[in-house]
């Protein structure tokens, strides 16, 4: 846990697996029509 703690980052389909890896991170899904 740490070096990107408190950061908020965009990730695209192609990055997710290698970003997430093995450690806890909060993934925020939303759309535009989403309310």
């Amino acid at each position: 846990m740490g070096e990107q703690m408190g950061q908020v980052i965009s990730i695209s389909d192609n990055q997710y697996e290698q970003t997430v890896g093995d450690g806890w991170v909060l993934v925020d899904f939303w759309a535009p029509w989403c309310g």
